[in-house]
């Protein structure tokens, strides 16, 4: 005869504990992931995607409020087998008071307010994008006159993750001066030019982590897809199988791959990124390259040719939506330049901007110069008051279409000429002409012939385009710009925008 060794008390236990929490989950209110909540602004004038969990097989439904609780957007669909929904309702417009209430039939409904509608942009990157007000230029007056409740804030904790999560930490907030103090700096900077521009409510988020570089950012399958990215994560399975002794010997301490493995390819992404999928906003602006920055870490320069505009990519593919994205050029860093070509430098931070400005290839995308507000001694420069406005200068002339041409900084076409021993090379935005913030002569500018060094070019303006030459060079065949990590330039537009660092003998 079969004997029962366990207590029958305690098997009527257990089944009674599962039994209640099958009934208590069959009768859970929909969940919805933390970048869903109090707060938060939905995206104007473009239809509008929740996802969430509830009961499998019961109907969810969206509904969108105004102030007058009547209902102006809605979208229903049934719950699948595995428990998880996604719908769509319509667009809504801008500048509305909101209430979202969702409901699957469960009788506990979710409800979300004080929402707004209206522009919302992702702030992602490293750390001068995670870098906040409180430790920027003039914290203490920026922070007292941060009243901005049509501006809302999220910032995502920092996490990594091996795989794609579906949920992140973090809440949607009213910009006070208690809230913006520890927010991107160049972020809110940023939002706050859009609302008071715009006249219309602007919702942030923030996803960045410091020393992450670009790879950490992408999905694993887009890296797999390519060969040269694909080389990161055979050699991030390389290091994970050595024991951690060996690791420690070889000198191949954590640091390499972060603490919490966060610098490792996918990782941020998987944490910080996906869980985001696919709550509707504007675009995204990006601050990083700072870790990519020499050949021999995680691919340099060369590999970030590839990494970066495979990052938009996968995140547009992500979101099925191309939306715009632009990018802050890094900022001047490091000793002063010395030489017309810094190439003797350990680190050259020309190779670096020219490798983020591959991402320009890709359609919908801009740019912010900071090549004139860095700091020598920091490699977090405190004036992120004009990152933000350039950015929003750029989004605002490139996205929004309410400020005229230049609203991006001179950038050269690719193309030139040579007549009488002198280069003419043209740039683009440069709508009035360009000039120099001194008075003096264009500075930084390198030139050379076939054969022989490179000298400090002499330069004059004329109109939009740059003539260089030198006594010493008859045939030139190359000039370049800035190209150090520390330039001083002095040549800017009619927005008073610097002139990016290029080279004419780019490979």
């Amino acid at each position: 005869m079969y004997r029962l060794s366990t207590p029958y008390y305690i098997v009527f236990a257990i089944c009674l504990s599962l039994f209640i929490s099958f009934s208590s989950l069959l009768n859970a209110k929909p969940w919805l992931p933390a970048i869903y909540g109090d707060n938060m602004v939905l995206q104007a004038n473009k239809p509008l995607a929740f996802a969430g969990k509830a009961n499998a097989g019961s109907e969810v439904v969206v509904s969108i409020k105004n102030a007058a609780e009547a209902v102006i957007a809605s979208g229903k669909v049934k719950v699948g087998d595995d428990g998880k929904w996604e719908l769509e309702t319509a667009a809504i417009d801008s500048g509305l008071s909101l209430s979202v209430e969702v409901d699957d039939g469960s009788g506990e409904r979710v409800e979300f307010v004080n929402v707004l509608s209206g522009e919302v942009w992702l702030c992602t990157g490293q750390s001068n994008m995670r870098w906040p007000v409180r430790n920027a230029n003039d914290a203490e007056n920026e922070i007292k006159a941060a009243n901005y409740p049509e501006l809302r804030l999220f910032a995502v904790k920092r996490d990594a993750a091996s795989a794609p999560l579906e949920d992140l930490t973090g809440e949607w907030l009213v910009c006070t001066p208690e809230t913006v103090a520890g927010f991107s700096a160049s972020g809110y900077y940023f939002g706050r030019g859009l609302q008071q521009s715009l006249q219309q409510p602007v919702g942030l988020i923030l996803s960045a982590t410091g020393g992450t570089p670009v790879q950490a950012w992408i999905p694993k399958e887009s890296m797999l897809a390519n060969s040269d990215s694909a080389v990161l994560l055979d050699e991030l399975k390389a290091y994970t199988d050595t024991p951690r002794e060996q690791r420690a010997k070889d000198g191949r301490g954590n640091w390499i791959y972060g603490a919490k493995y966060e610098k490792a390819p996918a990782r941020s992404y998987n944490a910080m990124i996906h869980p985001l999928i696919p709550y509707t906003f504007k675009g995204a602006i990006w601050y990083q390259g700072e870790a990519n920055d020499r050949e021999g870490k995680w691919g340099g320069p060369s590999l970030y040719k590839t990494t970066f505009p495979m990052l938009v990519e996968s995140w547009r593919a992500d979101w099925k939506n191309d939306f715009p994205f632009i990018y802050v050029e890094l900022a001047n860093f490091m000793a002063p330049q010395q030489n017309p070509v810094d190439e003797e430098a350990a680190v050259n931070w020309s190779y670096i901007r020219e490798a983020q400005a591959s991402v320009l290839e890709l359609p919908n995308t801009f740019f912010a110069t900071a090549i004139d507000v860095g700091d020598a001694t920091t490699i977090h420069p405190g004036n992120k008051q004009a990152v933000g406005a350039r950015l929003a200068l750029a989004v605002l002339g490139g996205v929004y279409a309410v400020e005229e041409a230049p609203y991006l900084s001179p950038r050269y076409t690719g193309e030139y000429s040579i007549k009488d021993g002198k280069v003419f090379i043209q740039f683009e935005n440069a709508e009035g002409g360009l000039h120099t913030v001194d008075g003096k002569a264009p500075n930084a500018f390198a030139i050379r012939g076939e054969s022989g060094p490179w000298y400090w070019a002499e330069c004059e303006i004329d109109g939009g385009q740059i003539i260089a030459w030198h006594p010493a060079v008859s045939a030139p065949v190359a000039v370049r710009h800035a190209w150090a990590s520390n330039p001083d330039v002095n040549v800017y537009n009619q927005s008073d925008l610097p002139l990016m660092p290029f080279r004419t003998d780019k490979d």
